[in-house]
């Protein structure tokens, strides 16, 4: 298989976006891990129990859409990695 420009120039594409797809996934993790915490604590030091469930509720939708941000890298990893 003979290599052209053109086809070096979309391998280095793919390998530039699988690093910065994994980049993002460890940076988004460690913010979401850090605000999980948060709310950790915020739930164990909530004044009441309507502070409470609200901080649940804020802090089950961050894992919720965090989960869905994962689905979408994927989706992004696999047509990337099909070039």
């Amino acid at each position: 298989m003979l290599l052209t420009i053109k086809s070096i120039y979309i391998y280095i594409y793919i390998y530039i976006i699988y690093n910065h797809v994994i980049v993002t996934s460890f940076v988004i993790f460690q913010a979401v891990s850090d605000l999980l915490i948060v709310c950790k604590g915020a739930v164990q030091s909530a004044e009441n129990e309507q502070v409470k469930a609200k901080t649940l509720s804020a802090a089950k939708q961050t894992a919720e859409t965090y989960l869905q941000l994962l689905r979408h890298l994927g989706e992004v990893w696999i047509i990337c990695s099909q070039g």
